[in-house]
């Protein structure tokens, strides 16, 4: 399991070449990614293992595509339009 707040300190070169070893120590790995209250690129990448996007080659053996999923938190809902996906963490 990985968390993170969806705003990197590394570069996303170091992100997907992790990901990339990761990957190659177990390769049925499935990645699944949350983001909470946030959606950017990199968080959708990591979920489809855009590895050559960074300039990291992909694995040997590429893992099945994993998901990203953006959640809300309660405190973060403006409207009473559709409800978003939703998540309470403590």
């Amino acid at each position: 399991m990985f968390l993170s707040d969806g705003d990197p300190n590394d570069t996303p070169a170091e992100i997907m070449e992790s990901l990339k070893l990761l990957v190659e120590d177990v390769p049925t790995l499935i990645t699944m990614v949350y983001g909470l209250d946030i959606d950017n690129q990199i968080l959708r990448d990591v979920s489809t293992h855009e590895f050559t996007k960074y300039g990291v080659s992909d694995p040997a053996i590429m893992p099945s595509t994993g998901q990203f999923e953006e959640l809300r938190t309660y405190s973060s809902f403006e409207n009473l339009g559709p409800a978003p996906k939703s998540g309470h963490f403590w």
